[in-house]
């Protein structure tokens, strides 16, 4: 099942990593990973409402671990403990 915020990440996407210096093509590589890991965040988690802001927290996360592969398990632990509150 899908979560319900996917028009909101898909326009928060975007306007994610433009504090980070990275060139087009790379930007363009790691937004296409950040959308995968919130989408997969909040579908595991349907329970969880997203926010604003947390697409900065996971992108952090993807830029720090490569992939949303390999992000996905410490964004999902976040955003049912540390994050819940505010989920």
């Amino acid at each position: 099942k899908k979560h319900k915020y996917v028009v909101q990440v898909e326009l928060d996407v975007p306007r994610a990593m433009t504090q980070f210096a990275l060139g087009t093509e790379e930007r363009k590589k790691q937004l296409v990973e950040l959308e995968v890991l919130l989408h997969h965040v909040l579908d595991s988690h349907l329970d969880l409402h997203y926010y604003q802001g947390f697409h900065d927290v996971c992108s952090v996360l993807v830029l720090v671990m490569g992939s949303a592969v390999e992000a996905a398990p410490l964004a999902s632990r976040l955003a049912s403990s540390y994050f819940r509150e505010a989920m």
